[in-house]
């Protein structure tokens, strides 16, 4: 598992980006799959930036990847503000129908949609003083 550490700024996405790409390059994930990670998580540190930290460019994100086989794991982790409780099912974080309620949602947050749209599994997880927004890709 490879590990990147970004400060919550909007011009890092593009190097968050990069390491997802290099990791799909190296697992020999098909270029469509990749885009789609690549965006998921852009998505994801987006949210970091913008909902967790409130736009602290100061604060830390890490990236974690991991790879198995035709599996790709990208581990988006920040100490910032936790997502919602009442975005999810239930207790492992699975995600819930819920975001669809314009009432639950802002329209800022629609990027929790795209994230669902583009992996196969996500799961939260709040640990330690952590949130972990973990994306799951399969190719």
């Amino acid at each position: 598992m490879s590990e990147i550490t970004i400060k919550s700024k909007p011009e890092n996405l593009a190097l968050a980006c990069t390491e997802v790409r290099k990791a799909a390059a190296a697992a020999g994930m098909p270029d469509q799959a990749a885009m789609e990670l690549e965006l998921a998580v852009s998505e994801a540190v987006t949210n970091s930036i913008e909902h967790a930290y409130d736009w602290n460019e100061e604060q830390d994100i890490l990236l974690k990847i991991g790879t198995s086989k035709n599996q790709l794991l990208i581990n988006v982790l920040d100490r910032g503000l936790p997502l919602p409780v009442d975005l999810f099912n239930n207790a492992d974080g699975t995600f819930s129908e819920a975001q669809d309620d314009p009432e639950l949602l802002a329209e800022s947050g629609r990027g929790l949609n795209i994230i669902r749209a583009l992996v196969d599994d996500i799961r939260i997880e709040h640990s330690n003083g952590w949130n972990s927004l973990k994306l799951y890709k399969n190719f």
